[in-house]
């Protein structure tokens, strides 16, 4: 088995000899590698959209306001209200971004106890590792990708 050196080896060599690959015999897969920390592989498929009934249960599990999930999902209130008049669910990015958060809130609630006990918490700016993790974290995924890590070291108690 090949080590990932020799891989992108092998990959190179075949990049840069292109007139030496014979393409009618079978050879070893060409490896494409992601260099991206971000990337998150799921094992079952996942729905392409979030109804606006699955966004407002989300919303009745934790006491946000419409501006605060405006700024969450990177969305004018006014988008986030012409979505709800017209019964339109969330898409690509803003459906990505509520299951993320989604995440967040069934672990608080699982750690906090209900809702409004993991509203106090995330509203609240602590000192994580070094850096300040406040609400306005959940607008960015490193944001939210941190928030969910320290309500994990909470819930193992670990909490740092």
């Amino acid at each position: 088995m090949l080590n990932i050196k020799d891989k992108r080896r092998t990959l190179w060599r075949q990049k840069t000899e292109m007139k030496e690959i014979n393409y009618n015999k079978p050879s070893e897969p060409i490896v494409n590698f992601l260099n991206d920390s971000e990337a998150i592989y799921y094992t079952a498929p996942m729905e392409q959209r979030i109804s606006l009934q699955g966004f407002e249960d989300l919303c009745n599990k934790l006491p946000l306001t419409q501006k605060e999930w405006a700024g969450i999902l990177l969305l004018s209130e006014k988008t986030l209200q012409r979505y709800a008049k017209e019964g339109k669910g969330f898409e690509g990015i803003y459906a990505d971004r509520l299951r993320q958060i989604k995440r967040i809130i069934d672990l608080g609630i699982t750690v906090f106890g209900n809702g409004e006990e993991l509203y106090r918490w995330l509203k609240r700016k602590k000192n994580v590792l070094g850096r300040e993790l406040s609400f306005d974290a959940l607008q960015t995924s490193e944001g939210i990708r941190a928030t969910e890590f320290e309500i994990g070291r909470i819930a193992y108690g670990v909490y740092i």
